[in-house]
């Protein structure tokens, strides 16, 4: 047990250096797509799963195509019922916070918030991982990263410290926001696909 998480821990410094060191500039590219794709606010989950589609093509060394090719066919594909599943994650967890605003008091709702708002991520990522790697039906995806979100513990605690880091660098660095969103998008996807991909290869 001990030597697979040193290879897993291995494989992915391994992966995050590739990607950095030899494709950086094609990396703040597609960062650079993803914010132009993003600007009409619903289609940001397009956007995003667009995103996670082009960065595995560097993950599973597949170069037929190019990053725009991938990203629009990724952007374009079952574009409708991708966003509404987003969608409903997102409304599943922010209608819960909303209501809970007047019925907690303030630290126990800012915790439950923070809770809600965590597992809402947590799904998010699974689901981005899957949906242009398995080449599912979305609804399937959205199932399969609910059951990951109860099994995959180590893998849930990472991506809860990745959003977690994230929240705060935007938070400490608000006035730099602009800044950090010219490479903040694409750094994460990165290290969410190191810590999904691997699951999903010998999982599903």
């Amino acid at each position: 047990m001990l030597e697979n998480q040193s290879s897993e821990k291995e494989h992915f410094g391994k992966w995050f250096i590739r990607a950095w060191s030899t494709y950086p500039l094609h990396l703040l590219g597609i960062n650079f797509l993803f914010l132009m794709f993003c600007i009409p606010v619903v289609t940001i989950p397009a956007a995003l799963c667009a995103l996670h589609g082009v960065v595995q093509r560097y993950y599973r060394k597949r170069y037929a195509t190019t990053d725009l090719q991938t990203f629009n066919s990724e952007f374009k594909e079952s574009f409708l019922i991708r966003t509404f599943l987003c969608m409903g994650l997102f409304a599943a967890v922010l209608l819960p916070i909303l209501l809970l605003r007047n019925l907690l008091s303030g630290p126990i709702w800012l915790v439950t918030a923070a809770f809600l708002t965590s597992v809402g991520l947590i799904v998010l990522s699974w689901f981005l991982s899957q949906v242009v790697y398995l080449n599912l039906k979305p609804a399937q995806a959205m199932k399969n990263s609910l059951i990951l979100l109860c099994i995959e513990t180590k893998r849930n605690f990472a991506l809860l410290v990745l959003h977690g880091v994230e929240l705060a660098v935007l938070l400490f660095g608000l006035p730099l926001t602009a800044f950090l969103l010219l490479f903040l998008p694409v750094l994460h996807v990165v290290i969410a696909t190191g810590i999904t991909m691997p699951v999903l290869q010998s999982r599903l």
